[in-house]
């Protein structure tokens, strides 16, 4: 099972197109607008980050209901299947729900259908016959084939889910049960001030990853996302670069906001073990780069079982005016290792604490942290 395409639910769409493609460096790909002036307001747009498929809706009979209950936000997070009519058999005999039911492409790339996930969420799951990527209910454009060609970005890492105290265990054996999701790593973060739980899901037939997190005290960023959200979702996307650096230097060129990194983490980072592993390429490019790395404010980290490949990530504000969604960007380095090739794996646990108190840093300029 591997990540499709996101769905952003907003109240208008044309401002989000423009922001993901001026700000993002994205490629509007369709549907195509009439230029004459009764020309209603788009109702949906899709815009290509990289290769990754952004579908901005606003549908009303989509995206009401959603709208209703929660401010702008990811309300689908569409999955590509091998068999969708297996999976769709599996939701229903494990109690969930199917909102709509096998439907083909009306320009015969594959089928889809869509199931609810937890809470307000919804997935969208995509079968393809001929390996491409596709977008349920948008045409083929000559475009795509020019977005898909940037490694600005390359793919969706995984997409965490908050959820309420009391939820994680549940939210976990609904997506174990109905999609097959199978439980990794397990966190917890903690600081004087606030916690959180998270377990990560990962998919054993693809490489769909899902960390979902719960508060553990009542002031948590967890529970202020919960609060704002009025309730769950998703609180942020990684999106897998294979340069960082360059990456984080053109959003910021575009005007994307990141969290800020203290310094004393990068003067910390050096006396970590690891850091400098002798002889491996990879800590002469951290090195390399190290101003580079501290000046855009990007963590690092590394498993001590192999710190040639370094995990860097950084997150940018969230997206709207209340402390909601946001993405992270992330580069997984790939090694060779005893004349094989190793990947950076994980999610950087001491990146995570230190997300965790970039976070507060901000809830304290909120006031929403004491």
């Amino acid at each position: 099972m591997e990540f499709n395409h996101l769905s952003f639910y907003v109240d208008e769409v044309a401002p989000w197109r423009d922001w993901f493609v001026h700000a993002w460096g994205g490629v509007w790909v369709g549907p195509e607008l009439s230029p004459a002036p009764e020309q209603p307001a788009p109702d949906k747009a899709l815009v290509y980050v990289g290769q990754v498929p952004l579908l901005i809706v606003a549908v009303p009979s989509t995206v009401t209901q959603y709208l209703q209950h929660h401010p702008p936000g990811i309300g689908d997070i569409a999955l590509r299947v091998a068999d969708l009519d297996q999976t769709l058999r599996r939701v229903a005999a494990a109690g969930g729900k199917v909102i709509q039911p096998i439907q083909t492409d009306a320009w015969g790339r594959g089928c889809w259908g869509q199931i609810q996930g937890w809470g307000s969420l919804s997935h969208t799951l995509v079968e393809t016959w001929q390996g491409e990527v596709w977008v349920p209910g948008i045409a083929p454009s000559d475009r795509q084939q020019a977005a898909c060609s940037s490694s600005l970005v390359t793919a969706i890492d995984h997409a965490v889910v908050n959820v309420p105290t009391g939820e994680l265990a549940q939210a976990v054996t609904w997506y174990t049960s109905q999609l097959g999701f199978q439980p990794r790593q397990r966190f917890a973060i903690d600081t004087s001030r606030s916690g959180l739980r998270s377990q990560v899901l990962a998919h054993p037939e693809g490489s769909a990853q899902l960390p979902i997190n719960e508060p553990t005290t009542a002031n948590s960023q967890v529970q202020e996302f919960l609060d704002y959200n009025r309730g769950g979702g998703i609180q942020h996307v990684a999106l897998h670069t294979e340069d960082i650096v360059h990456t984080v230097e053109q959003l910021r060129s575009g005007g994307v906001s990141f969290l800020p990194v203290p310094q004393n983490y990068y003067e910390a980072l050096e006396q970590r073990p690891g850091y400098q592993t002798q002889g491996d390429m990879p800590s002469e490019w951290l090195s390399q780069r190290k101003a580079a790395i501290a000046r855009l404010q990007i963590l690092v980290d590394w498993d001590p079982h192999l710190p040639q490949a370094r995990l860097l990530q950084t997150f940018t504000q969230p997206f709207l005016s209340i402390p909601t969604v946001f993405f992270e960007l992330i580069q997984r380095q790939v090694v060779r290792v005893n004349g094989d090739l190793a990947k950076a794996q994980g999610f950087g646990e001491r990146n995570f604490q230190a997300l965790f108190e970039a976070i507060e840093r901000e809830q304290m300029k909120r006031g929403s942290l004491a």
